[in-house]
């Protein structure tokens, strides 16, 4: 899975690398290039805005992910809508959709991390992001969600959003659509032991796919599944 340090290596898991699957700069003139991974447990996401004077006082530049789990299209946030906003200093902020309505909700009641790493002319949000945290039990793989990036850049008091063309931060129905999609054929989920093997067992099925669903080889893009048919617990390494 990636690795939560703000830099972007090869093989962490997302679609692209250099995870620049989703690219934004023409709204406010700001270069924005994001992407998601997944495994089981969670959801990843990761930003780069280049820009070489980022705020970080009490204003400071943000990233905001907002993610509808349920995929509605609606005029209003919904029950499965967040807005989860990533600042490069302070502490993040979540709201979830209730009475139509974003409504706050305490950090400490919402599973994830993230991290920030600023460079000379950039800088990088990384999360990851439990899917207990977003109302799933587990990877809603095959289902329909939708998503939308907005990026806050304070120059000097004034800010600037950075989006997606005609994304209304309320209106679920001007996000993007977002899948992850089905294990591929051959891979099932199994239960896990209560004391899994450290080793990979002779005769393990080695497996890999992307984000896509296209089979790939192991040192591609995407996750890569170990499944034993006599029950050893799947592991997801990148």
């Amino acid at each position: 899975m990636p690795i939560l340090d703000g830099r972007l290596s090869k093989g962490e898991g997302y679609f692209f690398d250099d995870g620049s699957q989703i690219k934004l700069g023409t709204q406010a003139g700001t270069r924005v290039i994001a992407d998601f991974a997944y495994d089981l447990d969670s959801l990843y996401f990761v930003c780069r805005a280049y820009d070489n004077t980022p705020a970080k006082g009490s204003d400071p530049d943000a990233v905001t992910l907002l993610l509808d789990t349920d995929g509605t299209s609606k005029m209003q946030p919904q029950e499965s809508s967040y807005q989860i906003v990533l600042p490069l200093t302070g502490a993040p902020e979540v709201y979830r959709g209730l009475s139509q309505r974003w409504t706050q909700i305490a950090e400490d009641d919402f599973a994830m991390r993230y991290e920030v790493l600023t460079y000379p002319t950039s800088y990088v949000i990384e999360a990851a992001i439990a899917w207990t945290a977003l109302g799933k039990s587990s990877a809603p793989m095959g289902e329909r969600m939708v998503a939308a990036i907005q990026v806050a850049d304070n120059r000097d008091g004034i800010v600037f959003i950075e989006s997606i063309p005609d994304v209304k931060p309320s209106r679920t129905r001007t996000w993007m659509e977002l899948r992850l999609c089905s294990l591929p054929d051959g891979i099932k989920e199994v239960q896990a032991q209560s004391t899994p093997p450290t080793a990979i067992p002779q005769g393990s099925k080695l497996c890999a796919y992307d984000l896509a669903g296209r089979s790939t080889s192991p040192s591609a893009h995407g996750l890569i599944i170990l499944h034993h048919p006599n029950g050893f617990k799947q592991k997801v390494i990148r």
